[in-house]
């Protein structure tokens, strides 16, 4: 495998992260971080996530682990010339299927205050 260039997050990364977590409540900080920078990087193993994000390697595989299991990753093995095989992590979303979940959830979210805001309406005027 070549070795994989490092992309280190910006102010505009960790802003797109943090709505990513605002969008799926289920996720943790670092778990939208990984998935944003898996998400823009296309494949990468776990140590070039861990050294992009600062992160601890077995920190990383947890959230590689939760994001697999939540099926918002897969992961392939791949054979190196020496040494044991590597997992390599991508995005099971296209930029543009996770734009469309997002704006999804931003409708549902929507509707949700909608109805709320309703209800205390109808409460305040009783």
């Amino acid at each position: 495998m070549q070795k994989q260039e490092l992309l280190v997050f910006d102010e505009n990364d960790v802003k797109i992260a943090e709505m990513i977590e605002v969008c799926e409540e289920t996720l943790r900080p670092q778990d939208a971080r990984v998935f944003w920078l898996i998400l823009q990087k296309g494949r990468m193993n776990a140590k070039s996530v861990a050294k992009s994000l600062d992160m601890h390697q077995p920190q990383v595989s947890e959230v590689l682990n939760r994001l697999r299991e939540m099926g918002w990753i897969g992961s392939d093995q791949v054979k190196l010339e020496r040494g044991r095989p590597q997992n390599v992590y991508f995005s099971k979303f296209t930029k543009s299927d996770f734009i469309t979940l997002v704006e999804k959830h931003q409708e549902e979210h929507h509707e949700m205050m909608l109805a709320i805001v309703e209800k205390l309406k109808k409460q305040i005027a009783e």
